[in-house]
């Protein structure tokens, strides 16, 4: 299936960020969200990086940067939105309970052979996943902040994640100059399972006396 748009659900800090990279790599992005100023403020922000970190730096001229917001379709309706899109990719707060409401919704409006990905770095896929028909094109693809510099993608496959959307989804990362690793489906996945551990320790040597807060975050950073 080729890609030629891609709703990104939620226009805060995660779905902003990503529609920009999705547009800078020539994609068509709507960018919906549950009321307008959120909407706007997505819009504002994606705005302001691109002067601030790409036009003001002599990455990109005024023009590539005007163009790249063309890219971008604000919307609050989820219909609209979602029309003629491969893919979803899912940046709603992390509340399960939220995000799998808003899957099911996604599977009653979107196109049958729309992939529903999620950018969510905690909750288990199939759980997310769980209300809707289209097992087999619900999938994880979870970015890092800063989205534009962070350039690790975990894709993560449930139990009934066909073959064909990972490599869907898998492709998508390539095209947009991601390196992605593939897990299977778990809470947290890799990055943010290895960083618990991290945060425990940290924890546990304060306790104990070992080092200072401020030592220990300088031995991390």
């Amino acid at each position: 299936m080729e890609v030629k748009k891609i709703c990104s659900v939620g226009a805060g800090v995660m779905g902003n960020q990503i529609a920009q990279l999705v547009a800078m790599n020539g994609y068509n992005v709507s960018l919906v969200d549950i009321e307008d100023r959120f909407v706007q403020g997505g819009l504002n922000a994606i705005k302001g990086s691109l002067q601030r970190f790409f036009v003001d730096k002599g990455k990109m001229s005024q023009e590539e940067a005007g163009a790249v917001l063309g890219k971008i379709k604000g919307t609050t309706d989820l219909k609209q939105a979602v029309k003629d899109a491969q893919v979803v990719i899912e940046s709603i707060p992390e509340d399960l309970g939220l995000k799998q409401r808003t899957f099911k919704e996604l599977d009653e409006l979107c196109a049958p052979e729309t992939i529903l990905a999620s950018n969510t770095s905690t909750f288990m896929i199939a759980a997310m996943g769980s209300l809707v028909k289209r097992q087999d094109k619900v999938i994880g693809m979870h970015f890092f902040n800063p989205v534009a510099r962070m350039r690790l993608v975990e894709i993560i496959r449930a139990a009934k994640t066909s073959d064909e959307t990972f490599e869907v989804i898998k492709n998508l990362a390539l095209k947009l100059d991601r390196e992605p690793i593939v897990v299977q489906d778990s809470p947290a996945f890799i990055a943010n399972r290895i960083l618990h551990v991290i945060h425990l320790e940290a924890a546990k040597m304060l306790e104990d006396g070992i080092a200072s807060v401020v030592d220990i975050d300088k031995a991390c950073t």
